[in-house]
């Protein structure tokens, strides 16, 4: 097999993993709270103390769900910051826009589906800078390590399926 053939078929893989993300541990309803780490974490990437101060404990329930357009989306709410709440739709491996104080402004992101319960987020923020999400789905929830580039600073976050 060519090298060409190789990167073609690993190519068509990741297309279809894309395309047919309906039976994983992706889809589903997540919760989180944000501790002492998240808020230290927080602080390191720019957002300034009485801000990051103000997120301790709060709960985000994190939908993700098939639209009608086939696309992945997702809703997230803050419960006691409103502000905070949002949603997207998600077009694996296209760069998009958004702007929210969840990602410290205007930012973009593009997502990756690595398998059927392994996605990449790549995040430039006017406010944060650049984070790399790398999201581990499991039966039980998931494990998001977030890794700061600038900063080099690092937090791994467990949410739990609800």
């Amino acid at each position: 097999m060519t090298l060409k053939t190789l990167v073609l078929k690993k190519f068509a893989t990741l297309v279809s993993n894309m395309q047919n993300f309906k039976s994983n541990f992706i889809l589903g309803t997540f919760k989180s709270k944000w501790d002492k780490e998240a808020v230290d974490f927080h602080k390191a990437i720019g957002v300034p103390n009485e801000e990051a101060e103000a997120m301790n404990g709060l709960e985000t329930v994190a939908k993700n769900y098939q639209g009608k357009d086939g696309k992945m989306n997702l809703e997230w709410i803050v419960e006691a910051a409103s502000d905070m709440n949002g949603d997207m739709s998600i077009e694996f491996g296209k760069a998009f826009n958004i702007d929210s104080p969840m990602f410290g402004g205007k930012a973009e992101l593009t997502f990756w589906l690595i398998n059927d319960n392994h996605v990449i987020i790549l995040t430039k923020s006017e406010g944060y800078g650049t984070i790399v999400f790398n999201e581990q789905y499991e039966e039980k929830g998931i494990k998001i390590t977030y890794m700061h580039k600038e900063s080099g600073k690092m937090m791994i976050e467990k949410w739990i399926r609800i």
